[in-house]
C-alpha cells in the first residue's frame, strides 16, 4: 500500500462489498425515492418536517436518535 486511500479502497472492494447483502428494498429506494423530484418536495417541506419529527421524539422515555425504525414510522404516521 502506498497511501491511506489505497488501503481504504482495498478494504471496501475486498471486504465490505463482498460481504454486503444487497436487498430489494435498496433498489426500490434508489429508483423511486432518491430522485430530484422527491428531494425537491423534502427540501421545500424540510422545516415543517423537522418540527414534526422533533415533536415525535420529544418524549422523555425515548432515547434520542435521528431516525425511525419501521414500527416507529408506522406509529408516527397512524
Amino acid at each position: 500500500m502506498n497511501s491511506l486511500d489505497e488501503a481504504f479502497e482495498k478494504l471496501v472492494e475486498e471486504d465490505l462489498k463482498t460481504n454486503c447483502i444487497d436487498s430489494e428494498w435498496h433498489k426500490t429506494r434508489v429508483n423511486q425515492f432518491w430522485t430530484i423530484e422527491v428531494n425537491d418536495v423534502l427540501e421545500f417541506n424540510l422545516e415543517g418536517l423537522q418540527k414534526v419529527f422533533a415533536m415525535f421524539y420529544d418524549l422523555k422515555a425515548v432515547v434520542k436518535k435521528k431516525w425511525m425504525d419501521l414500527k416507529e414510522a408506522d406509529y408516527f404516521f397512524t
